[in-house]
């Protein structure tokens, strides 16, 4: 960073950084705080930048119709940096009804009021621990407040679809080595679904467990990017 803004901001923060000089962690929090609030304003002053999906006064419908241009329309979000207001533009098919905030598609956005980022360090938190337990250390770790029905229904959004038919493959895998008796099996269930489903007072519907599973075989199998790159939030 440009060494004159960092002494601007020395010089704007100064009385409060003497106050805690001789206490580094008091110190630390203090600036972290400061960042927290500088980034949240130029994270809210650089997202409304562009016109954030205008892409003229129609497009393309997929019922061959025409999207019409409404007007540009709020919404709130939530990122690492707090809350933040974000411009998108708006689309309505009067044929069929659809609507469409191109926005939200490219950037990734989906149902929830909650940015890439911190939905990203959600789910990776509720791989190994409770929906209440990952709230808690989101509050402590980032200082922001994301309920844990919050956090579960982002882990239902995210969806890992493979193929029954490939797996089971037996053939191909005993060519290529691959270890498929029971034992490994076993092990792996213990593992991959145990280690998280049966902790204690746990009760799971199908389509939870099913969820939450999705989340822990990508991060298991080092392949956690991966999934983020495609924008599951806005799949």
């Amino acid at each position: 960073m440009d060494t004159k803004i960092l002494e601007l901001l020395e010089e704007y923060f100064d009385e409060e950084f003497v106050l805690v000089q001789h206490d580094v962690a008091a110190l630390e929090q203090l600036v972290k705080e400061k960042m927290q609030l500088l980034g949240q304003g130029l994270f809210q002053r650089a997202v409304n930048r562009q016109p954030n999906g205008y892409k003229g006064s129609s497009i393309t419908c997929k019922c061959g119709g025409l999207m019409r241009f409404v007007r540009h329309r709020c919404r709130d979000i939530h990122t690492l940096f707090g809350w933040i207001n974000v411009k998108r533009a708006y689309y309505h098919c009067p044929d069929c009804g659809r609507r469409l905030f191109p926005y939200d598609v490219a950037g990734g956005l989906g149902s929830e009021q909650i940015s890439p980022q911190p939905a990203k360090a959600c789910c990776l938190l509720a791989v190994d621990d409770s929906f209440e337990q990952t709230s808690r250390k989101i509050d402590k770790v980032f200082g922001q407040k994301v309920s844990a029905n919050t956090i579960e229904r982002l882990s239902n959004l995210i969806r890992h679809i493979s193929s029954n038919e490939e797996q089971m493959r037996y053939d191909v895998f005993r060519e290529k080595g691959y270890d498929i008796g029971s034992g490994a099996v076993g092990g792996a269930c213990k593992y991959v679904v145990g280690k998280r489903l049966k902790q204690s007072g746990m009760i799971w519907t199908r389509r939870g467990s099913s969820s939450i599973l999705a989340l822990r075989i990508p991060w298991l199998n080092k392949k956690w990017d991966q999934l983020w790159e495609n924008k599951p939030l806005a799949a």
